[in-house]
């Protein structure tokens, strides 16, 4: 008996069961791994590393289950006119300590293996679309990437 999965996620898994009880399979993908929330999060988090005045990707990542901040708090975050940097407005704010983030976003050269390592370390967070996620990490971190050359990559059109 199959467990109680998503389809669109799980597409193998129900093919190599209908296999296994004799049945023919021809399974296409037909989600994009860039269409889950998860990747997507994943890209915002390097794009913010990449660069954290990249303020979209920044609040993003922020606003991702993995630093988990209230949308509520998006207005009081752009206060622009405020002397205090957004990383102590985050700390003083809501508690959220994200030292580990700009210290990562300083370095000179960073492996995704180190961007991930740090946020998995400082997240209580683990994606429920975990196949999606480790797909389309599994090419990233073969090549031994950095945050720079992975977004490269990324961005790259088909």
């Amino acid at each position: 008996m199959l467990p109680n999965l998503e389809l669109a996620d799980r597409s193998d898994l129900y093919a190599s069961q209908l296999r296994s009880c004799g049945f023919f399979v021809d399974c296409t993908q037909t989600l994009s791994l860039f269409s889950h929330y998860d990747v997507l999060d994943l890209i915002h988090y390097l794009k913010a590393l990449n660069n954290p005045k990249d303020t979209f990707s920044l609040f993003a990542f922020l606003f991702s289950p993995w630093v988990g901040l209230p949308l509520n708090t998006a207005a009081t975050l752009r206060d622009e006119e405020s002397h205090i940097p957004l990383e102590e407005r985050l700390k003083q704010s809501y508690g959220t300590d994200l030292g580990w983030f700009y210290s990562l976003s300083k370095r000179s050269y960073l492996s995704i293996r180190d961007a991930l390592f740090e946020l998995c370390t400082h997240s209580n967070y683990f994606p429920k679309q975990a196949e999606a996620f480790y797909e389309w990490l599994k090419p990233l971190c073969e090549k031994h990437y950095s945050v720079s050359e992975a977004l490269k990559d990324i961005e790259r059109p088909i």
